[in-house]
């Protein structure tokens, strides 16, 4: 993301006083893909505009998009509620030396299926998928892959219910 459409991403679009509506047709400019009938809150932090938000999503407020500058993909599906203050955190460190344990940087992507719902709280990290139908507790840390129609719970997310 260029640092004018990160400007205009974090500090335009994303105050309390831009419409709901017009703060959608920003981030659209600045290259997100997302559905008009989704709603997008303020106070978003995006360092990335490799984002797409399907139909009837909803993104609450404090939430962060974050790839490092390396343009991984973030997909929200259809349907899905996303509470306050989520991460989505594409970009991570390989285990360096003891000079410096923060490695290489990398890059996977995250995607969340449709019908799912993620507490307040939840750092997502790279390479996850969230199937269809999951609810993801607050507080948890999801570092795998999730199974459909599972709640989990925990640091790392594990699976504790099925739903029908």
């Amino acid at each position: 993301m260029r640092s004018f459409e990160r400007f205009l991403t974090n500090k335009v679009a994303g105050t309390s006083i831009m419409p709901k509506k017009v703060r959608r047709i920003f981030l659209r400019i600045c290259g997100m893909k997302i559905e008009s009938s989704s709603r997008i809150m303020s106070d978003i932090f995006f360092d990335t505009n490799n984002v797409s938000i399907g139909k009837n999503s909803f993104v609450n407020r404090f939430c962060q998009f974050h790839d490092g500058g390396y343009n991984a993909e973030i997909v929200i599906g259809n349907e899905v509620m996303i509470a306050m203050n989520v991460n989505l955190c594409a970009i991570s460190h390989d285990i360096g030396s003891a000079h410096r344990r923060a490695g290489k940087s990398y890059v996977k992507k995250i995607e969340i299926e449709d019908g799912c719902w993620i507490g307040a709280n939840v750092v997502i990290l790279p390479g996850v998928t969230i199937s269809k139908g999951c609810v993801i507790a607050a507080g948890s840390v999801v570092n795998k892959n999730t199974e459909e129609n599972g709640l989990y719970v925990g640091v790392p997310a594990r699976r504790i219910k099925t739903f029908d």
